[in-house]
């Protein structure tokens, strides 16, 4: 290879494992470079693993394992080999660095027919086995298991080799009962180290009594991660009662995801409040619920916004969570902080709300308002073209957002404006030009965006006719947005032709995929590009 680490990267991060193999097989030099990014991912033997793949997986582990018993002298079961090389999992394992989960691992490594029919390793024994052969700094990308597991002897063998190298751990506790009558889970959790970064929780506790005792086994734990996502649904409303592991070691959380909350919001506001003082970036609902999940509903929103104390930096939710009025007053306290907004869903939001959040955040370089279309979000989430023009009556003029020089990521669906009663077709068609030149000069006006998405809505239906992307409409007036690298115009009734496009790569040098092509002209600019601009994708 190149023998510079990031090009590497890049060259290896677009081949497939089967390519990266022929290349480790070129010379001892390319060797050194690829074999560790072949060795580094081994997940995907749990979702696109093959019963032939498992068995060959199981063989390796199998045969070091055995490997290992003769150079210590403990197999003493007629099993003697000599080997021109040592197996392949003790040269390699060091550069393992994610894994399946747990559970997965123990069902890759079942026994099957062996060699020697008197050694008969269980799968926790290979399983640890094979934590044991990795590096002293292996971190484990993944670890997620059933809960009611844990209390056998062999599971917390393997937990004390991996939790303390954990970088990512998923936890799943579905209890009923006492707690007593569980595992202590801060026992286990006091096992983990620094080099946890991420935290995932679901938590389903049904009972009142295990708010009791979450105390571990002494030992302080030295874990500090700095994401943390949960999901729980509990009859308890106070969540520090039981969680208070955890909100110990939340100091340094950066990063917080919630997928389900119940009744608690409030509670886990205040928790935020008070243990997460560097919490700057929230995501609502980011795992996929499915029907009838859990919903975050606009009162419980509006309590968890209220729970940082540094200013969201990045705000993300998704169409099963709910954004109302007042987390949009609450908002508006972190407009100076704000870095990134990404909306999914939400029909109901006031539109001069968002707008009033592009006039006021000065570091905004990411807003997105997206329209998803699913099963439980039926409206349209679009912002009228009018109020996005945001032009002030008083003056005429547009009035400047703080973000200009900021925003790098645009994505909005556009409303026409035919509800505005205008009636008659030429006066709508007049109005429409008028608006369309108004977008142009408020879109010439955002010099540093790279990613421009814009749909359009149309009560009429069909697309909307007001952003046709011609030199004769007022394309010119782009001409600055020259770190533009990605346009989407879907939804709109463009007139591009190979004219414009050509403008469009000679004024915007970085611009790298084009979307929103009328279907007849779009084979012709496709043919056009491939030619004289093949970096470039139209679609």
């Amino acid at each position: 290879m190149l023998g510079i680490q990031e090009l590497d990267d890049i060259i290896c991060g677009h081949l497939g494992r089967h390519e990266l193999a022929q290349c480790a097989r070129v010379c001892k030099k390319w060797h050194s470079v690829v074999a560790p990014r072949i060795w580094s991912d081994l997940s995907w033997l749990g979702w696109y693993g093959t019963p032939r793949r498992w068995r060959a997986f199981r063989s390796m582990v199998l045969e070091d394992y055995l490997a290992g018993q003769c150079h210590h002298g403990l197999h003493k079961q007629g099993f003697h080999t000599e080997r021109a090389q040592p197996p392949a999992l003790s040269n390699c394992g060091q550069w393992i660095q994610m894994l399946p989960s747990i559970k997965e691992l123990l069902e890759v490594l079942q026994p099957h027919t062996l060699w020697n029919q008197s050694v008969q390793p269980t799968a926790h024994e290979l399983l640890f086995h094979l934590f044991k052969r990795c590096s002293s700094e292996m971190k484990v990308q993944l670890i997620q298991y059933d809960y009611a597991d844990y209390d056998s002897d062999e599971m917390k063998l393997i937990l004390s080799a991996t939790l303390p190298r954990a970088r990512s751990l998923h936890i799943q506790a579905f209890l009923e009962g006492t707690w007593s009558e569980s595992v202590k889970l801060g026992g286990m959790l006091d096992q983990l180290s620094h080099t946890l970064e991420n935290l995932r929780i679901d938590f389903e506790i049904l009972g009142a009594d295990e708010v009791h005792d979450m105390v571990g086994n002494g030992v302080e734990s030295q874990a500090s991660f700095k994401e943390l996502v949960l999901n729980y649904r509990s009859d308890i409303l106070d969540a520090v009662g039981f969680c208070s592991w955890l909100w110990k070691h939340c100091s340094h959380v950066q990063k917080l995801e919630i997928d389900g909350i119940d009744r608690s919001a409030q509670s886990l506001a205040q928790t935020m409040w008070v243990y997460m003082p560097d919490l700057c970036e929230i995501t609502l609902c980011g795992k996929d619920v499915p029907e009838g999940g859990i919903m975050i509903e606009a009162d419980a929103t509006a309590a968890i916004l209220s729970g940082s104390r540094s200013g969201w930096k990045v705000v993300t939710v998704m169409s099963n969570a709910r954004l109302g009025r007042t987390a949009m007053e609450i908002m508006k306290r972190h407009h100076p902080t704000l870095e990134k907004l990404d909306i999914h869903g939400n029909p109901g939001l006031l539109r001069s709300d968002l707008v009033q959040l592009l006039r006021d955040c000065i570091n905004l370089h990411t807003f997105a308002y997206i329209d998803t279309p699913s099963r439980w979000v039926s409206d349209k989430s679009y912002v009228c073209t009018n109020m996005f023009v945001d032009l002030d009556p008083d003056t005429g003029t547009l009035r400047p957002w703080k973000c200009e020089k900021s925003l790098k990521v645009l994505q909005v669906t556009l409303e026409d404006i035919t509800r505005l009663g205008f009636e008659e077709e030429a006066a709508l068609a007049n109005r429409e030009r008028e608006v369309e030149g108004l977008l142009y000069d408020r879109l010439a006006r955002l010099t540093n965006l790279e990613v421009l998405r814009l749909r359009g809505y149309s009560s009429r239906g069909g697309r909307l006719g007001y952003l046709r992307m011609s030199l004769d409409s007022g394309l010119r007036r782009l001409s600055e947005l020259t770190n533009l690298r990605e346009l989407d115009v879907s939804g709109m009734d463009t007139r591009m032709s190979v004219q414009e496009v050509q403008w469009m790569v000679i004024h915007w040098p970085r611009l790298r995929s084009i979307r929103g092509f009328a279907y007849g002209s779009l084979n012709t600019i496709a043919k056009w590009l491939q030619e004289h601009y093949p970096e470039v994708q139209a679609s």
